[in-house]
Formats: structure tokens, sequence, C-alpha cells
């Protein structure tokens, strides 16, 4: 197993978790949008969905910054998708990163205790 396969293992969850998060905040706010009567506000049933998606969005985030960490150096490696040009919707570690730029280990060597 590589460091790679490592990484993309740490964060699959946190980013599976974060997006279903953000499908259910929007799909709340269509529904609420859809359904709302002339008068008064959207179905309280609605608004519990889009807090329920931006809760399983904020703790998907959180578990992303936090857990995403260097085998080699244990430096944590939050910014990797918002600054290596990857796409939100990416469940792995973008192909341009290669090394950890904290202890310069490249990413496809061997994961340490593999």
């Amino acid at each position: 197993m590589t460091i790679r396969d490592e990484l993309n293992q740490q964060i699959r969850p946190a980013k599976k978790l974060f997006l279903s998060g953000i499908t259910c905040f929007f799909a709340g706010i269509a529904v609420s949008m859809a359904s709302q009567p002339p008068r008064g506000g959207p179905p309280p049933v609605t608004l519990a969905i889009v807090f329920v998606g931006w809760f399983l969005a904020a703790i998907g985030m959180a578990k992303m910054w936090n857990a995403l960490k260097c085998p080699s150096c244990k430096e944590r490696l939050w910014f990797l998708h918002s600054s290596m040009g990857s796409s939100i919707w990416s469940l792995t570690i973008p192909a341009t990163f290669r090394f950890c730029p904290f202890c310069g280990t490249s990413v496809d060597s061997p994961a340490p205790g593999a």
C-alpha cells in the first residue's frame, strides 16, 4: 500500500459525508422553495432537512481537516482539495500531488508500516 492509497482511505469517508450533507442541504432548499405556501414560511420538515444537511457538511469538513495527515510526518494535509485544483466531487487525492510539502516524502512510495 502506498502513501497515496492511505491518504485516499483517510479522505474518502469524510468527503462522502461532506458531499451527502451538501446534497441534503440543497435538496432541502429546493423542496422548501417548491412547497412554500403563498403566506407563511417553509414547512418545518424542509427546514429540518436543510439544517441536517448543513450539519453533515460541517462534520465532513471538520473530519477532512482533522483526519487527513501524512503517514510519515503526521502533519495535516487539509489543504489538498482546495489548493491542488481537485474537483469538489473527487474522492481521491489529485494526481498532481506527488510529495508531502512538510517532509518531502513521495506519496507513491510504500506507506510506513505497510
